[in-house]
C-alpha cells in the first residue's frame, strides 16, 4: 500500500545565536544526503487529530514536550524519504539545555536534506519571521526564566535582523509580556543580569507577541 502522505517535523532550539534542527538517520545517501528532518509517513486515514499526531511525534523524538507547536502547511514538490506525493509539515520550539539526546541537532543554516525537506525548512523559518509579531515563540524557546539580553538575542534571530537595546525593551515594557524575578545571573565580566518570566497580561482574551517599529 502507498503512502498517503508524510508527517514531517521541524523541531528546532536556539544556540549561539542561531538555530539548531533536530535530524535523524535513514534519509537517502545519493548526493551526500545522509540525514532527514523527522517524519512519520502515514498509509491511511489517522485516527488522531494531525496536531495531536505531531505532538506525540515531537515529544517521543525529543524525550521532552514542546510548548509550542502549529502546522507549518503541505509541500509536494522534491523528494522526500518515504516518497510520498505530499508531506504535512509542523514546527516547534525547544529551549536551549532540555534536549536529551544532542547528537541529532545540527545547524539549521548548513543542515543537507532531501529537497523537498530543504524547502520545509526554509519555509518553516520564514512563516517564523512574520508569526513573531502575534505569537510569543521567542518565549517558548527559553527556558522558564531568563535575562533580556537572552530575550533579545532569540527576537534577533527570529526577526533575522539586528534590535536596538534601548528600543527593544521599551516595546517589551509596552507588550505587558514579562515580570522581573528575585533571581540574578552573572553574564560575562559586567554586573549580574535580572531573570524575568514569562507573565503576559491577557488582552482581549489572546497573548501576543511583541512588534518593534525600531530595528536598529
Amino acid at each position: 500500500m502507498r503512502n498517503l502522505f508524510s508527517l514531517d517535523l521541524v523541531l528546532l532550539s536556539p544556540r549561539d545565536g542561531e538555530w539548531y534542527v533536530c535530524t535523524a538517520a535513514g534519509a537517502p545517501k545519493a548526493r551526500g544526503i545522509s540525514r532527514a528532518l523527522p517524519f512519520m509517513a502515514v498509509s491511511k486515514a489517522p485516527s488522531e487529530a494531525l496536531p495531536a499526531l505531531a505532538k506525540s511525534l515531537a515529544t517521543k523524538t525529543v524525550g521532552a514536550a514542546s510548548r509550542w507547536m502549529t502546522q507549518v502547511g503541505a509541500f509536494s514538490d522534491g523528494t522526500h524519504p518515504a516518497d510520498t506525493p505530499i508531506s504535512v509539515a509542523f514546527v516547534a520550539v525547544y529551549p536551549n539545555g532540555t534536549v536529551q539526546d544532542d547528537e541529532g541537532w545540527i545547524r539549521a543554516e548548513s543542515a543537507v536534506l532531501p529537497s523537498r525537506q530543504k524547502a520545509v525548512l526554509k519555509a518553516t523559518l520564514g512563516m517564523l519571521k512574520h508569526a513573531v509579531e502575534h505569537e510569543p515563540i521567542a518565549f517558548h524557546s527559553l527556558p522558564s526564566t531568563f535575562t533580556l539580553r537572552e530575550l533579545q538575542q532569540v527576537y534577533e534571530l527570529l526577526l533575522e535582523r539586528p534590535l536596538h537595546k534601548a528600543s527593544f525593551r521599551r516595546s517589551l515594557q509596552a507588550a505587558q509580556l514579562v515580570e522581573p524575578t528575585k533571581a540574578w545571573r552573572a553574564e560575562g565580566r559586567g554586573r549580574p543580569a535580572q531573570l524575568y518570566k514569562f507573565a503576559p497580561r491577557r488582552r482581549r482574551g489572546s497573548v501576543r507577541g511583541v512588534r518593534f517599529e525600531i530595528a536598529r
